[in-house]
């Protein structure tokens, strides 16, 4: 019998449980023989191959940067460098600040907005550049925050009782006006004062005697 043969008597079992440990075992040496196989192909490759010429490093990995030195701050950066703290909330660039500084340059050269008519101020909200201004324009109730505009004219501050409007150089400062409220009249026209009516109430209370409670029964007026 040739060895192909023998091969197939071996591994062709067709009843188990003899047909499944053959199969195992037939995976298992072919696995074996490709596992072989590829180290034979690696070792020949390493013993066959021809001398690698080395790969140069280049020219500027080896190059060794400068580590520049400390220098020291004169008046003038320390200066800009407290004025503008790096943690600041409210922290810019410079260049933004000098486009903002430019723009305001050129809006106080610019020519004054026509006077505002018809503004008045109502209330005032907030504080600071978070504030705002509550005024009604012809007769139309708006809010305007800091830095807003009203008839050509730029909100730039607010107080406690003022807000100040600016405009090509130009303040127009308008103040909170002192709320009157009418007191209330009877029908002849005279005023009716808030505590006139509770006076009265306690003066009719004052002439009922309420009952009190003695000990030892009720008391008994006049001997």
């Amino acid at each position: 019998m040739s060895a192909l043969g023998r091969v197939k008597a071996r591994y062709g079992v067709a009843t188990d449980p003899l047909r499944s440990e053959r199969r195992v075992e037939l995976a298992v040496i072919v696995l074996a023989a490709l596992l072989v196989l590829q180290l034979v192909w690696a070792g020949a490759r390493i013993l066959l191959a021809e001398n690698v010429t080395p790969v140069a490093p280049a020219a500027d990995s080896l190059l060794v940067a400068e580590v520049p030195r400390p220098q020291r701050v004169d008046a003038k950066d320390s200066a800009a460098v407290q004025a503008r703290p790096l943690f600041w909330a409210e922290r810019r660039p410079t260049d933004v600040i000098a486009s903002s500084a430019a723009e305001a340059a050129a809006a106080e050269n610019a020519q004054a907005a026509p006077k505002m008519k018809d503004v008045t101020l109502l209330g005032v909200f907030g504080s600071g550049s978070t504030g705002g201004a509550i005024v009604a324009v012809k007769g139309k109730q708006e809010r305007i925050a800091v830095g807003d505009r009203v008839q050509d004219w730029r909100l730039q501050e607010i107080a406690a009782n003022r807000a100040v409007f600016v405009s090509g150089g130009s303040r127009d400062e308008r103040e909170l006006l002192p709320r009157v409220i009418p007191l209330p009249v009877d029908a002849a026209g005279d005023v009716i004062l808030p505590d006139a009516g509770q006076s009265a109430g306690n003066a009719g209370d004052a002439d009922e005697e309420e009952p009190q409670l003695t000990l030892g029964g009720p008391s008994r007026r006049g001997g």
